[in-house]
């Protein structure tokens, strides 16, 4: 068994991802804009994109499988899915307004919940506030996904586009219109994250996480940019995925002094390619630490 998915281990990680030629990720506040933090103009990458990606990657590959249903995504309404446990479980109400727990007690809530986090693969990851509708609790979720940030500084631009597809007969004597759509030339960011195994698998609550749980998580990792291929996006590549994995589950070391023994950085002013960054892995690490090099 590899250490790193060991899912009786604490580990922290880190991706270093590559955008070229795309808006990797566009806030609708801001007119579709590359997201970016305004005090240092470095590109932004929310934790709702990063897990929207590895959610589509295990729809798309692993939905065969029992146990890997995706509880957040468009087709139904998480009520309904709530509701559906209750029915597997013969749970019943008298009303529309019956929560589990008031009408039927705290142990038939944990027999939802339990029956949620075996059907679906994200709530057993990701946790979810079930608290809508029957209210079937919340679910910590032990793996934890921050906001990515861009190494250097990003300078999005804004490309006119044409449109020659006229839809209505009125229109066809019109010569098309225009859109428009953002791009950032080159960036290269960073995206850490954490998995907690007293969520996982020692607590009260945890949520049941297995080893092939955790390798599936990783490979929807290493994937997810390849089977997730967009004009609008641009060439997005994980170009390192580092995993720092801890003896104690409770921390052999702070997360923040193992991310920041990465390091990587540019003597280019303006880098246009990946060739122009250089990252330097530690040479020695906090005892009861190890690294995992799984991409890079």
């Amino acid at each position: 068994m590899s250490q790193s998915i060991d899912p009786t281990k604490k580990f922290d990680f880190e991706l270093i991802v590559e955008v070229s030629m795309g808006n990797p990720n566009g806030d609708p506040d801001q007119d579709n804009a590359p997201r970016q933090n305004f005090e240092t103009d470095k590109g932004i990458l929310s934790d709702a994109s990063t897990k929207r990606k590895i959610r589509n990657f295990i729809d798309d590959y692993f939905s065969d499988k029992s146990g890997y249903d995706i509880f957040v995504k468009e087709d139904t309404t998480l009520n309904k899915k709530i509701e559906s446990a209750c029915d597997q479980l013969g749970i019943t109400f008298k009303n529309d307004k019956d929560k589990i727990s008031k009408l039927h007690g705290q142990e038939k809530e944990d027999a939802v919940r339990n029956q949620l986090l075996k059907t679906y693969w994200d709530l057993r990851m990701f946790g979810a506030v079930l608290t809508t509708g029957r209210d079937a609790g919340q679910v910590r979720g032990p793996i934890q996904i921050g906001v990515g940030q861009s190494i250097k500084s990003i300078t999005p631009q804004e490309l006119t586009i044409s449109r020659k597809a006229i839809t209505k007969e009125e229109d066809a004597s019109n010569q098309g219109t225009f859109g428009k759509k953002w791009v950032v030339p080159h960036a290269v960011y960073r995206i850490r994250g954490h998995y907690n195994p007293n969520d996982g698998v020692f607590g009260r609550k945890a949520t049941g996480i297995t080893q092939e749980d955790l390798e599936v998580f990783f490979t929807a990792l290493k994937n997810m940019y390849e089977s997730d291929r967009s004009a609008s996006r641009g060439l997005m590549t994980l170009r390192g995925l580092y995993v720092f994995t801890h003896e104690c589950r409770f921390g052999n070391a702070p997360a923040q002094v193992l991310f920041e023994s990465i390091k990587i950085d540019s003597d280019v002013e303006n880098p246009a390619s990946f060739e122009d960054y250089k990252i330097t892995l530690p040479e020695t690490l906090p005892e009861g630490v190890s690294l995992n090099v799984m991409v890079g």
